[in-house]
């Protein structure tokens, strides 16, 4: 049965547990899903909030749809407000992990944390080795940066590999 709020069309089929979602209004298209369990995902959401909806017989509350797929999507952070979020919990010296992330940043470019890759991480330990650090600063700074990365990739529940990972440091000859 076809469903109408301000524009917004859903066809909902009961006893269907994959389905593809599109949704269309005079200017933004929101793709099908192609994922069959991310459809179910979605078709049960939108289910349960038209269930709710409709659970009051004498008063039908409208079903905003754009903010109810909106709140699907996964939270990003920058890398430095993530950081801030890890450092007020932990209670260790703050200025190592500032250090290192400001370095990094300014080489890599504050983005979402998810979009930090292995090349940067190994920009940046080449770009600290170029400067002149030994290779005692080097893991310091990087074991901080990879501690940001591991709170911020479980916080966000994000199933990614550090990038600073197991990452190599060439020795320096003069330590």
């Amino acid at each position: 049965m076809p469903v109408t709020t301000g524009g917004w069309c859903i066809v909902t089929i009961v006893g269907l547990t994959c389905c593809a979602l599109s949704i269309f209004d005079k200017n933004t298209k929101v793709s099908p899903v192609k994922c069959p369990e991310e459809a179910e995902a979605y078709a049960k959401r939108l289910g349960d909030v038209l269930a709710g909806s409709w659970s009051n017989m004498t008063s039908i509350q409208p079903v905003d749809i754009p903010t109810i797929l909106s709140s699907f999507k996964p939270r990003s952070f920058q890398l430095s407000e993530i950081s801030e979020e890890y450092l007020s919990l932990r209670a260790i010296d703050e200025k190592p992990p500032r250090v290192a992330l400001s370095g990094f940043i300014s080489l890599a470019g504050d983005r979402d944390v998810s979009q930090h890759t292995r090349e940067d991480a190994k920009l940046f330990a080449r770009h600290l080795e170029i400067k002149g650090n030994k290779t005692a600063t080097i893991r310091r700074r990087i074991n901080s940066l990879s501690a940001i990365l591991n709170y911020a990739y479980a916080e966000l529940d994000l199933d990614k590999r550090n990038p600073f990972s197991r990452l190599f440091i060439k020795e320096a000859a003069r330590e």
